[in-house]
């Protein structure tokens, strides 16, 4: 940490003092933000620098760059700025910063805020060029901030151009102070002012005149002026011949203050330009003399836009503008010297232990072997402390060929690329990396393996985004053979991609066996973040079978569990367990515990949306969206789909799953063509023993040709899956295609085998105790529930004994609270486009009348019809409209 990055520069007494607006500070001291915002010149630190040495008040000062993009080095910073006014002061937020947790920014802020509270004073934490930040989660995070900050905790925003957080509100509420461009101009009389009584310089109130018009105020030009007038007499001839725009100005003082510079000084004002930090060591070893220390003391109190950075005046830096200015003018010169000096910098850098602007300062002298061999030894610890960013911004500047050199940064940067959705480019490194690991492993017969199964583990993680079923699997094969056993870090992660791509395939007993031994790997190594993964993971995938129970528990012991611990690894580990809330949340649904369920579901979604993670967000939306479904509210579900694919980077399995309860919800609510619109968007054929996808594709397909009325078809394709579930222990499927069957055979006029399908889907639903997905199905399966529960009365089979009496009448007592099963409910049950159909049938249209009516197929209208007797529990379309008369619904 540089903590000259932490120290207000002072304000030189040479500048006049700004009296308004002082006065204008003063008036909005205790408003929430000050934000002082102007191009580079206007004096803008230099203002709250006087601000703050006349108002004598409590403050931290960060001065920003390009490096405090990352928001763990930013709030670092803020923390150390902090703590350097309150010693005594143990802020949490350390804690949870050490934790490497990757928490949420607003769990950030939220700890910050805490932790603020234990501050008595007012106090003021400035940001000085917070332009340089481009980071979305710092500016939101400093949006979070600002909404909920303490009262007497204010931020002060210097910068270039108004950054990209939300004012609006703030400023409605009057809790901004707003000091601009048009503020901070001087004006003839400042200029007047500055000149005569500051720097001794006869110059005439036309001369200041002359000044504003040509400078527009701008204080840099008029420092560059008025360094450029020291001891000259023809002060009004050179204001006179000042001419062009602010550019030009500043072209033109420029040679007049290096001309007026002696060589030595030239050459070091030149050499260091490129530098965003001075100091006395730190030039001599750039430029090879011993007298550094001496010149920056010179240049300070020549008011050569030298700035301190601390208060032992040890380091300093140029006004950004001057230094641009030199730079432009070095580079005249030729670039070889600039990469020399940045060479050299980046070695008193290493020396100095500060590693990452050893790196930057390599990569600015296009030295990249050294900015790998830099990087090589700290890129792991920067994946260890979550400064994803930062790995990610380093690999930006390297040539592919020098990535490839280094295997163990491609590796991680590989993995940053999937992270962040660049899937092309992390498979050309991957693929590349592991010819290379290969090739090396020929030439010198060097044990690899260890590290070409890190690759194979990211291989199987790249394939299950994009969705090659067969790759991922291989990979996640090759990685559980080439990681060993010991090696406490990448096992686990070797189980989970082999469970992953167990679950693409459909094959669920093999995924939930390698989710197991990653979850009982992570108790051995003792890591709460992996047990935490391999929980939900193991939790998803017994979900799928159908154990619910089983799920329910792992999600809420572990939950219990972390109760006893900290409050600050509660917080740092509040997202990745947000999957844990909603697949308890779902269940409990399920279990038609309603309330507490959706309570459940609501959190996970919400904790999930400060995740960095896509699928973990992905997941949890999905979670919430079937909660809303088996709820019955499907606008809320359709809601949350919608959101979901708004993402374009969805895994395949995410993918198939948020297709499914889509056309569910379409045919749910009697939107065939949307349905069927879906699924001819796939292929017409699947093979259901290849995968998960094709599994999903046909059960909907079968949902489609029910309500379509194509029940032979369905039935033919709900047999092969009913194999196919039960195979694969798929009991939640297997209850679903069973319910579908019976649904079938309702239709049909099959009643006997409606019943004993229904008496399969309840003996698989007794252990689990599934009930929204008998609700969910309609009230033909309440009819026909009745119908059974009388014929266990009356006779005895095997299967009709196994039933639990208990569970189906607990079935059918959730059945008759549902309003919807009521007669006086039966509108609600109709969808609004049967309701439309409904009414015109009444008008004596026919079927085909109708379709034109309503820009549907007659196809469609033919299945509304039926779906409307079936509702209405009437044979004829006369029948339907009396019944719907009687019942007021038209």
């Amino acid at each position: 940490m540089l903590k000259t990055k932490l120290t207000k520069p002072a304000p030189t007494s040479k500048l006049i003092f700004r009296k308004e607006l002082i006065h204008t500070l003063e008036s909005g001291k205790e408003k929430r933000l000050t934000l002082v915002s102007a191009p580079a010149g206007y004096g803008k630190s230099t203002l709250i620098s006087q601000w703050i040495d006349q108002s004598d008040i409590r403050y931290s000062w960060y001065s920003l760059d390009k490096s405090d993009n990352d928001i763990v080095i930013f709030l670092q910073y803020i923390i150390a700025g902090i703590l350097s006014n309150y010693k005594r002061l143990q802020f949490k937020t350390e804690k949870l910063l050490a934790s490497n947790a990757n928490p949420s920014y607003e769990t950030l802020a939220t700890f910050l805020i805490n932790d603020l509270l234990e501050i008595e004073d007012h106090f003021y934490i400035v940001f000085d060029d917070y332009h340089l930040i481009e980071n979305n989660a710092i500016n939101n995070f400093i949006h979070f901030l600002l909404n909920n900050l303490p009262q007497h905790i204010h931020l002060v925003l210097i910068t270039r151009s108004d950054p990209s957080i939300p004012l609006a509100r703030l400023r409605s509420r009057q809790l901004v102070t707003d000091i601009r461009l048009s503020d901070l101009s001087f004006n003839a009389n400042n200029i007047y002012d500055y000149f005569k009584k500051s720097l001794n310089i006869n110059l005439s109130i036309e001369d200041a005149k002359n000044l504003e018009i040509k400078t527009e105020g701008w204080i840099a030009g008029l420092q560059l002026a008025a360094i450029s007038l020291q001891g000259r007499d023809d002060v009004s001839d050179f204001v006179e011949k000042l001419r062009g725009d602010n550019r030009y100005i500043m072209d033109y003082l420029i040679e007049e203050v290096l001309n007026n510079q002696s060589e030595e000084i030239t050459q070091f004002l030149l050499f260091t330009s490129v530098f965003e930090r001075l100091s006395g060591s730190f030039c001599n070893a750039l430029l090879s003399k011993n007298n550094s220390q001496q010149l920056l003391d010179f240049l300070e109190e020549s008011n050569m836009f030298l700035i301190p950075l601390d208060n032992e005046h040890k380091w300093y830096r140029y006004h950004h503008l001057f230094a641009d200015l030199l730079k432009k003018r070095l580079i005249l010169g030729g670039e070889d010297r600039i990469k020399d000096l940045q060479n050299r910098a980046s070695i008193w850098f290493e020396e100095n232990e500060m590693y990452t602007l050893a790196i930057e300062h390599a990569l600015e002298a296009e030295n990249y072997s050294r900015a790998m061999q830099l990087i090589d030894g700290i890129v792991e610890n920067l994946w260890d402390i979550a400064q994803y960013s930062t790995i990610l911004k380093f690999g930006s500047y390297f040539p592919v060929e020098t990535i490839l050199s280094n295997k163990r940064f491609c590796l991680f940067y590989s993995w940053m690329l999937i992270l962040y959705g660049r899937l092309t480019e992390a498979e050309k490194y991957l693929t590349q990396l592991e010819e290379k690991i290969i090739e090396d492993k020929e030439l010198t017969g060097s044990d690899n393996h260890s590290l070409l199964g890190k690759v194979y583990i990211l291989f199987n993680t790249l394939y299950t985004f994009t969705g090659n079923i067969e790759a991922a699997f291989k990979y996640s094969k090759l990685a559980l053979e080439n990681i060993d056993e010991e090696d406490s870090k990448w096992k686990p992660w070797a189980y989970i991609a082999h469970g992953e791509s167990c679950i693409l395939k459909f094959e669920l007993l093999d995924g939930t066996e390698s989710f197991s031994k990653a979850w009982n790997y992570s108790k051995k190594v003792n890591n709460l973040y992996l047990t935490l993964v391999t929980t939900a993971k193991l939790a998803y995938i017994l979900k799928l079978e159908g154990k619910y129970k089983e799920s329910h528990k792992l999600c809420s012991e572990l939950l219990t569990s972390l109760e006893s611990e900290t409050t600050a690894i509660k917080k740092s580990i509040e997202i990745p367990a947000s999957i844990l809330h909603s697949i308890i949340g779902v269940i409990l649904i399920e279990w038609n515990v309603l309330d507490q369920g959706l309570e459940q579901a609501i959190q996970g979604y919400k904790l999930s949306k400060n995740a960095g993670d896509i699928t973990l967000l992905g997941y949890c939306s999905l979670l919430l969206a079937d909660s809303y479904y088996r709820l019955g509210d499907t606008p809320k579900s359709l809601e949350i789909i919608h959101e979901i694919e708004s993402n374009k980077s969805l895994t395949l399995l995410l993918s198939i799953l948020t297709y499914s309860l889509k056309i569910k919800i379409y045919i749910l609510n009697n939107d065939l063509d949307m349905a069927n619109v879906l699924l001819s968007e796939k292929a017409n054929s699947q093979d259901l023993s290849d995968n998960f996808e094709s599994y999903f594709i046909n059960i909907s397909k079968a949902r489609l040709y029910i309500s379509q009325f194509k029940l032979e078809e369905a039935l033919a394709l709900l047999n092969n899956l009913a194999v196919s579930s039960e195979k694969n222990n798929a009991i939640e499927l297997l209850i679903e295609v069973s319910l579908l069957k019976v649904k079938a055979h309702i239709l049909l006029g099959e009643k006997t085998k409606a019943s004993d399908e229904l008496a399969k889907a309840v003996t698989f639903a007794n252990p689990d105790e599934f009930i929204r997905l008998f609700i969910n199905e309609g009230k033909d399966i309440y009819a026909i529930l009745k119908e059974l529960k009388q014929t266990i009365s009356i006779t005895s089979t095997g299967l009709l004994d196994s039933i639990s009496m208990d569970f189906l009448n607990k079935l059918l007592e959730a059945f008759k609270k549902e309003t919807i099963f009521n007669n006086s409910a039966v509108e609600d049950v109709l969808s609004n486009r049967e309701l439309e159909t409904l009414k015109l049938i009444a008008e004596g249209l026919s079927n085909q009348e109708i379709a034109d009516a309503l820009f549907l197929s007659i196809h469609t209208i033919k299945s509304h019809v039926k779906s409307i007797l079936l509702k209405l529990d009437v044979d004829k379309r006369s029948k339907a409209v009396v019944k719907a008369k009687e019942l007021n619904i038209i």
